[in-house]
């Protein structure tokens, strides 16, 4: 361990705060959305409070004194200085220890021949054929479409709306969703757009690195990937690492191959989308933005590609509940509320009504924490690249924890 200017003011990254029971001690435990720090970190409480003041401003004497003043009780500089670097060694502040781990993270991410699976065994079975047998299952669910998919019954889809909540909460709609999908033909080019639960600081986040999934290596497009990011003129692959851990495209990812596993032609573009509070706050997307700019490269790119394209958003939609920092739990007049308000925003999505869809967030400021609004309204953006100018709301579900501590509602949308 050594000492850096930068430590002289740390400063925190972006992490996960819980309270745990250790040694019947309340503690907070922290984790990354990146994965880039240390597992398993739990802090006292008096030392999450000095991390509450390491915002990159505060010098370690101001943080010192501000310990003084919450506890009444003085913390030796040099004991300060100590838990810094203890803390900098487990990766949670911005500086040259993150940057020397993040480095080696991203060059072996991309030097791999695949991004591995992060949430098999845990979000869905790791094996080909338990994969298949579970997908079957959610065909097959109560809730569900009620049939496995029948390939070559119905039309090619264009465009889809699937959720990214896990496959045992969201199975029904995952059933609805891929069924449709399965009943075409098997798609050449998929866009799966996923939703970034990490802090990024582009509108899109790219990566080129293909995908393992039960059924084996699903590849990128790759010449579709540098078309978006030479379109765009952002830098899209600042945050790749971001791509790393997030289930949001890995689930879509899945269920996709599950339904085409000999199809050797297809390929898929895993683009994350970051947030649109800004522009909800603002009323709305203002034209020549990145984010605007970013979405022009992406339908751009569709239109000129010689292959056909096909786009899934993996949206989830309304988070509420003590869970997300609500004070009263769940109940029939929360689910009725948000029934209401999330058939209003799918109704105008099935439209496909990118603008409508988008601004009905504002009058709330989406009070409700939609997730993938940003997504959507990009896969929503698409549908003129890809001739298509309708969809139909196949499904909607809540997905209710007992005793009213979350819910969390998603749709199936399908735009043949």
């Amino acid at each position: 361990m050594f000492w850096t200017p930068e430590l002289e003011r740390p400063r925190l990254r972006p992490v996960e705060a819980r309270p745990v029971q250790v040694h019947e001690e309340t503690m907070v435990a922290l984790s990354d959305p990146l994965g880039l720090a240390e597992d398993g970190i739990a802090v006292t409480l008096p030392v999450f409070f000095l991390l509450t003041q390491m915002n990159g401003v505060n010098s370690v004497e101001i943080i010192a004194a501000e310990f003084q003043r919450q506890f009444g009780e003085a913390i030796p500089i040099e004991k300060l200085r100590q838990i810094i670097l203890q803390l900098d060694q487990a990766r949670l502040f911005e500086g040259e220890t993150l940057r020397r781990h993040r480095d080696a993270t991203l060059a072996a991410y991309r030097a791999a021949p695949a991004r591995p699976m992060a949430h098999a065994g845990s979000g869905y079975p790791r094996e080909a054929q338990a994969f298949l047998e579970s997908m079957r299952a959610h065909f097959l669910s109560k809730g569900g479409p009620g049939r496995a998919p029948s390939p070559g019954s119905g039309p090619a889809v264009r465009a889809l709306i699937a959720p990214h909540i896990d496959f045992d909460r969201g199975g029904p709609n995952y059933g609805w969703s891929y069924q449709a999908l399965g009943d075409g033909p098997p798609p050449e080019t998929v866009v799966i757009l996923g939703t970034a639960h990490a802090p990024c600081g582009q509108p899109f986040t790219l990566t080129r690195v293909s995908f393992t999934t039960p059924q084996g290596v699903l590849p990128v497009e790759a010449g579709f990937i540098d078309a978006v990011a030479a379109r765009a003129g952002l830098d899209l692959f600042d945050d790749e690492l971001l791509h790393l851990r997030e289930h949001s495209v890995e689930f879509q990812a899945a269920a996709l191959h599950a339904l085409f596993p000999g199809a050797a032609s297809m390929r898929i573009v895993p683009i994350l989308c970051g947030s649109l509070h800004a522009e909800i706050a603002a009323g709305g997307l203002r034209p020549g933005s990145a984010t605007d700019r970013a979405i022009r490269a992406l339908t751009d790119t569709i239109a000129s590609w010689p292959r056909q394209v096909t786009v899934i958003a993996g949206a989830d939609l309304a988070h509420m509940g003590p869970h997300f920092g609500d004070e009263a739990p769940v109940d029939e007049a929360v689910l009725a509320s948000l029934h209401r308000q999330d058939h209003e925003a799918m109704t105008l999505a099935a439209a496909g009504n990118a603008d409508g869809f988008l601004r009905s967030f504002v009058p709330t400021q989406n009070a409700r924490r939609v997730c993938s609004v940003a997504c959507i309204y990009t896969a929503l953006r698409c549908l003129p690249a890809l001739g298509v100018s309708r969809g139909r709301l196949l499904n909607y579900m809540q997905s209710v924890h007992p005793g009213g501590e979350l819910v969390v509602t998603h749709a199936s949308v399908v735009f043949p």
